[in-house]
């Protein structure tokens, strides 16, 4: 058997006489997610944001976006390009790893007693641990100048990293072992949070894995953008900026907050009832001690984080609204050159210290909100890529 990434190897030269392959196929992660390709975006969209609205901040934000941009882009394209080249070979004999067009790492026989295999987090896929290499194979330059030293580089192994049907190359393994009068060795269970993998309808498709992602990009954009511009507001003296960035972050905010919703809406639908596409779903609700949003999949310290930034946002807005610092809502009249402050339809004069300090506890009081609602999107459509990089039901193909 084969996937559709092995025809480019040659392997006429390597093949023994009346030896036969079995499985031929590639690292599951050479195929990048949607999330990762966009993931130069996650850090460089914030700091542009902050270059854009901050002049004190605009060439180190300007730096930042420009100099994270281009390393990200170019780190993912190098490790793409990297597993894109490695090829895996299973024959009736021999478990080897090549590069593309037909060079040779690692090679070992399928008899070895160091056979391991892991399932990955993702469930369907998983990596097949052979041991090391029983056979010389091409050291490269490290072992070439090792060798010159009279030092012996360590052996080369054998694994098939991150295989991504991983149930179909273990019955070819078994297949072959038995011929052998071998046994083969069941998958080690990974250590992960999160439910077992079920099929959830719309979210299961490929569109709604697009609209994730996008959700996701602006997500980490407004929620960075917002903690960064919330933690200015604190500097005192001239506010940095105006209520204009803050505005376009709390429009922002409702849309991935309403994306959050139906995620969690989309896994906790009643046996029984429609799901967004139509379809009708045959699973129960999980127990109700066990609903709210869905962060299952995310690791603990990523939802500590979380929560501290969200307890964050609730501390700083509950501490404008305990404060005196805003008495209404700050403007400046340019005819007079007064500044005041509409509290529900009064308006009250305020001195311009007094003004400087209301901007940037309104900014704070807006921001606030945006930390609290952004966290939780950022935290539920995060965990969201997890569930479908996991879920054997997702349809990536459509």
């Amino acid at each position: 058997m084969s996937d559709a990434w092995s025809g480019d190897l040659d392997l006429s030269q390597w093949l023994r006489p009346g030896e036969t392959v079995r499985w031929m196929g590639r690292s599951h992660r050479a195929s990048l997610s949607t999330t990762t390709r966009l993931m130069p975006l996650y850090v460089s969209g914030p700091a542009l944001l902050i270059a854009i609205v901050v002049p004190q901040l605009r060439v180190f934000g300007v730096f930042v976006a420009a100099a994270y941009g281009i390393a990200a882009t170019i780190g993912v394209s190098n490790a793409k390009r990297a597993l894109d080249l490695n090829r895996y070979v299973l024959t009736d004999r021999r478990a080897a790893v090549f590069q593309v067009p037909s060079r040779l790492i690692a090679q070992t026989s399928v008899s070895t007693q160091e056979l391991q295999v892991k399932r990955s987090p993702r469930g369907h896929s998983g990596t097949v641990d052979w041991g090391p290499a029983l056979e010389e194979t091409q050291s490269g330059t490290v072992g070439h100048v090792l060798g010159s030293l009279g030092l012996k580089p360590d052996p080369i192994g054998v694994t098939f990293e991150d295989v991504f049907n991983l149930d179909v190359l273990l019955r070819e393994i078994a297949a072959v072992r038995a011929a052998l009068g071998l046994n083969t060795p069941e998958p080690q269970p990974p250590a992960r949070r999160g439910r077992p993998p079920v099929a959830l309808g719309f979210l299961d498709r490929r569109a709604a894995g697009w609209a994730n992602g996008v959700a996701l990009v602006i997500s980490v954009s407004v929620f960075g953008s917002a903690v960064v511009l919330l933690l200015l507001t604190f500097s005192g003296g001239v506010p940095l900026f105006t209520y204009a960035p803050v505005a376009v972050l709390f429009v922002l905010m409702f849309p991935i907050f309403l994306w959050a919703l139906v995620i969690a809406m989309g896994r906790q639908q009643r046996s029984g009832e429609r799901l967004p596409d139509g379809t009708v779903s045959r699973r129960p609700r999980r127990p109700s001690a066990d609903g709210g949003l869905p962060l299952e999949y995310l690791p603990v310290w990523v939802l500590v984080a979380l929560a501290a930034i969200f307890i964050l946002g609730v501390l700083s807005g509950a501490g404008v609204f305990n404060g005196k610092d805003l008495p209404g809502q700050p403007f400046y009249d340019p005819a007079t050159h007064t500044y005041s402050a509409d509290d529900g339809g009064t308006v009250v004069r305020i001195t311009h210290d007094q003004y400087d300090r209301a901007v940037d506890a309104q900014n704070r009081l807006f921001l606030s909100v945006v930390v609290v609602f952004a966290s939780i999107g950022v935290a539920a459509e995060a965990d969201e890529v997890l569930r479908r990089r996991r879920s054997p039901y997702v349809r990536r193909g459509e």
